[in-house]
């Protein structure tokens, strides 16, 4: 749980979208954005089931694996949305800093 509230918390400060608006129920779509990157954080680069995440962030694993899949999409090189290719660079960037960080801590 402590990973899963870590990261909740370090891809909120990412994007500047609140923990309070990523567990709440809202569904605009600044905050599913940044729902669908914690998503695909926590099961893909830290290998957690989608179930696990889901039940720590009160949604059900359907929804997680939707979440992947559109996060998945905004990775896809051949994408030509601005919007989604944006999302992307942005994941790429938090991804790219946790393991920046995870390094360093098992380097000290």
């Amino acid at each position: 749980m402590e990973l899963v509230n870590d990261t909740v918390t370090r891809v909120c400060a990412a994007t500047g979208v609140s923990k309070c608006r990523i567990m709440s129920r809202e569904r605009s779509a600044p905050v599913a954005t940044v729902r669908f990157m914690v998503y695909y954080i926590l099961c893909k680069h830290h290998k957690l089931s989608c179930s696990h995440v889901g039940k720590a962030l009160g949604r059900t694993h359907a929804t997680v694996m939707h979440g992947i899949k559109v996060a998945e999409y905004w990775l896809n090189p051949g994408i030509r949305d601005w919007d989604s290719k944006l999302n992307g660079e942005k994941l790429t960037q938090i991804i790219n800093e946790l393991d920046s960080e995870n390094n360093e801590q098992r380097d000290a």
